[in-house]
């Protein structure tokens, strides 16, 4: 059984975040699968 770490995301101390972080985040993920979904449509078939 897998314990929950820092590799799951469960550590630290959460009064340091904020909506913007939570945001930037979001924005992050949200550019890395829009390049990663252009660049499959963008393959030949």
């Amino acid at each position: 059984m897998r314990r929950a770490g820092w590799r799951g995301g469960t550590l630290g101390d959460p009064r340091a975040s904020s909506a913007a972080n939570g945001q930037m985040g979001v924005d992050a993920v949200v550019k890395i699968a829009s390049e990663a979904i252009k660049k499959a449509v963008a393959l030949p078939r």
